[in-house]
């Protein structure tokens, strides 16, 4: 159990850098590089270490103590969620756009076929 508001800190702090971490490492591959299992690992990991964050955060309010060097944290801990939201954001928009390509293709491709059999 964590004994004080710094500690809590620091460990939203490390949580951060994992999840800016991950999200850093999705964004860099190429979408169709990764196989289903590797983004389902992924997304479950990222959930994992979101339900962290939020624990570790109601952890916070309660402590309700927190320090100078807590506030230097806070705001810290504030830029690394702007980064996190930033490229989840980024990741999202490349999603999208790759499932909307693959579901067009694959409406082109039926199309196709189907003129291909009325002839």
């Amino acid at each position: 159990m964590y004994k004080s508001s710094e500690e809590i800190l620091c460990a939203i702090d490390a949580t951060l850098d994992q999840l800016i971490t991950n999200t850093e490492t999705i964004n860099e591959a190429p979408i169709l590089s990764l196989c289903d299992n590797e983004l389902d690992a992924m997304n479950r990991t990222q959930e994992s270490l979101i339900a962290r964050f939020i624990h570790m955060n109601e952890l916070l309010e309660l402590s309700n103590k927190i320090n100078e060097k807590g506030e230097d944290q806070l705001d810290t801990i504030e830029q690394k969620m702007k980064r996190f939201r930033l490229l989840n954001n980024q990741l999202l928009s490349s999603l999208t756009r790759h499932v909307s390509r693959r579901k067009t293709s694959k409406v082109q491709q039926r199309r196709k076929q189907k003129a291909l059999k009325q002839r």
